[in-house]
């Protein structure tokens, strides 16, 4: 079975057990990176500041 071919399910599966290892061996966003409960409440608002790639 292709990437193409696995059930969105079980993709959205995987993806997430990754994160979550990642997130186990300390890995994650740098401490520069914008806490993302900000980014979305600025989305939300509508007032995020610019950036470098879109945030919204």
């Amino acid at each position: 079975m292709t990437t193409t071919d696995e059930p969105r399910s079980a993709r959205n599966a995987r993806i997430i057990a990754e994160i979550e290892r990642d997130l186990a061996e300390g890995g994650g966003a740098g401490p520069d990176a914008p806490d993302a409960a900000t980014v979305l409440a600025e989305c939300r608002r509508g007032d995020a500041s610019p950036r470098p790639s879109p945030q919204c």
